[in-house]
């Protein structure tokens, strides 16, 4: 089964639940965004409560990919503030983790993520998928967008930073930033001009800050989606203030195709999704910009 198509929702709509998961999430809340139906593996924010910490030396059953959205996070000693990223694979050794002033943190389960003591089985950890902390600069310091690299060397790097944050040796799946500025900006090809894409791969996205308009609706600071792989969609478009996502490929590395007939970005298009019966209430949510209180 996997994951159903979501384009999009908005977290801000998502109630906090308790955590899913006994071990090392107890007492922490959660919004699960999506979820495989398959393997377990999750999307989440994970609210981190003032105080919350592990002492037990301990691992994960599943690789856990993070993004800090505020407060902040300590893991053997090494701390990750407001947009600080780490990729701890599976069988990673945890001698402690705490949350002093609590945290909210965007947070990537590749599995169920049962925790156990002591130390991992022979052959579960692999320490070439491990990306053990990075601090990711402000868009002005991305650097421009890699798109050859991404697959996707049609794209018109002008005006946008990136930054690839993890590209897994095995699969080739890839983990990157990416923004522009205060300034607007349209999505266009090297040509000049701006049509529908797809791509080979599924394609997830949260958005961090600012706010993008696509054929959906206008994503603002909190909206998430997972898109399967060939399914037709943008062109994207900024009118201004800048915006800055994290995205996500799976199912091996990414790629891009566009349609050869243009279409211009609306602005004025309405929130109209595709989301799963679970979701289809939240079809009719007010999307317009709930700031960073997730």
């Amino acid at each position: 089964m996997g994951r159903p198509h979501i384009e999009f929702i908005q977290a801000q709509t998502l109630a906090w639940r308790p955590s899913p998961w006994p071990g090392h999430y107890a007492e922490a809340e959660v919004k699960v965004l999506s979820r495989d139906e398959d393997t377990g593996a999750t999307s989440n924010l994970i609210r981190y409560p003032p105080g919350w910490s592990r002492t037990e030396p301990e691992y994960l059953a599943a690789d856990e990919e993070l993004y800090v959205l505020s407060g902040a996070l300590t893991i053997n000693g090494v701390a990750y503030g407001e947009a600080c990223y780490a990729h701890l694979p599976a069988g990673f050794a945890r001698a402690s983790a705490l949350a002093s002033g609590g945290a909210v943190v965007l947070t990537y389960l590749s599995g169920v993520p049962e925790s156990a003591t002591g130390a991992p089985p022979p052959g579960l950890y692999k320490e070439a998928r491990l990306v053990t902390r990075i601090e990711v600069p402000r868009m002005n310091d991305l650097g421009t967008a890699d798109f050859a690299r991404l697959g996707s060397s049609e794209f018109d790097p002008t005006g946008l930073g990136a930054r690839i944050l993890r590209e897994d040796p095995e699969t080739g799946e890839v983990t990157w930033i990416m923004g522009c500025d205060d300034g607007g900006w349209t999505e266009k090809t090297e040509d000049g001009g701006s049509s529908m894409e797809r791509h080979p791969v599924v394609e997830e996205i949260f958005v961090v800050a600012g706010a993008m308009t696509g054929n959906v609706g206008t994503l603002y600071p909190g909206a998430y989606f997972w898109r399967p792989p060939d399914i037709w969609h943008g062109p994207y478009g900024v009118r201004g203030g800048g915006f800055i996502h994290l995205n996500r490929c799976h199912g091996g590395p990414f790629g891009t195709d566009f349609k050869a007939e243009p279409v211009a970005v609306d602005f004025d298009t309405p929130y109209r999704p595709v989301l799963p019966p679970d979701l289809a209430a939240l079809a009719g949510s007010d999307t317009r910009a709930f700031g960073t209180n997730y």
